[in-house]
């Protein structure tokens, strides 16, 4: 969901005794997306000059500076940094924290932030009651190019309403979360190689992906054919098939539209309805470039023979 007006579910702030959604009291446009995982999500221009006293939010909150540039005192926790920030640089600040003072000056500076809550970051292991508890520690400033690439990725698609779909942007929350766990928490993920895909799940995972091509697939739904948690099926089944749930789901709606489109009188529309692309549009966009065709084109191949 995209809006471009100040939404009802967006990443709220306590400044003093004041609640914002993040980026609104600074009195510039905001735009809060709340993905499919259920991660809320926010991109915002940052003033020229800016100071905040007592903020916190109520659960850790990561954020990408997406463009320009900023420099910050920061006081919290007994402490000052001081922190200069460049496009690409990113600041993770664990929630119920309060940043007694944050002094800002920036040029063009657009931020995206994500707030991480503890019951999307249960979403990692399945039957871990702990796992909620755990603190995540933060930094102020930190690089990452892997994690700003899937945060500007996670941006880009809830941006354009998710066309890819439920699977693309589970796998891209999944990641993000996974990634700041990893960092931040004080303890690794589960070792994933101590969970393996066996012959009869894989072949219980193939069965499931033909037979429901035209839904709208996630990875809670693929984990459960093989008994896993999302985070351990995902590093699972990219280690052993060479490429990750998305892209195998991807291939495989692919290989039966190029059917469906030689073999049947359907429509190119009704041929993506069948394969799972959300729009007639999106499936000539993966055609063009996975395959360097259009379904047109594609459908013109057999025809030709």
């Amino acid at each position: 969901m995209v809006t471009n007006s100040t939404p009802v579910d967006g990443i709220k702030v306590t400044v003093g005794n004041k609640e914002f959604l993040l980026g609104a009291y600074h009195g510039r446009p905001v735009q809060h997306v709340v993905p499919r995982s259920g991660l809320k999500i926010a991109s915002y221009d940052l003033p020229e000059h800016v100071t905040d006293r007592n903020a916190a939010t109520p659960s850790p909150v990561l954020t990408l500076l997406q463009r320009g540039s900023t420099c910050a005192r920061l006081r919290y926790d007994g402490q000052e940094v001081d922190a200069n920030y460049q496009a690409g640089d990113l600041m993770c600040y664990r929630g119920g924290m309060e940043l007694q003072f944050a002094d800002w000056t920036s040029r063009n500076a657009r931020l995206i932030s994500v707030e991480i809550d503890a019951v999307r970051l249960a979403m990692l292991e399945n039957g871990d009651t702990h796992f909620p508890e755990r603190l995540v520690a933060g930094s102020p400033r930190f690089n990452d190019p892997e994690l700003a690439a899937v945060m500007q990725a996670l941006w880009d698609e809830t941006q354009c309403g998710s066309p890819r779909g439920t699977l693309y942007s589970d796998s891209l929350s999944l990641g993000l979360a996974a990634r700041v766990y990893q960092q931040f928490s004080g303890r690794p993920a589960t070792d994933s190689a101590q969970c393996k895909l066996s012959t009869a799940q894989l072949r219980r995972i193939e069965d499931y992906v033909q037979a429901n091509l035209a839904l709208p697939l996630g990875l809670l739904e693929l984990a459960q054919q093989a008994g896993m948690s999302r985070y351990q099926f995902t590093r699972s089944f990219s280690r052993i098939n060479g490429q990750s749930p998305y892209q195998y789901v991807l291939q495989a709606r692919l290989e039966r539209a190029r059917h469906l489109l030689q073999m049947s009188a359907m429509s190119i529309a009704e041929v993506a309805l069948a394969t799972g692309f959300s729009s007639q549009s999106h499936f000539t966009s993966v055609c063009r470039r996975l395959l360097g065709k259009t379904p047109g084109m594609l459908r013109g191949l057999q025809r030709e023979r």
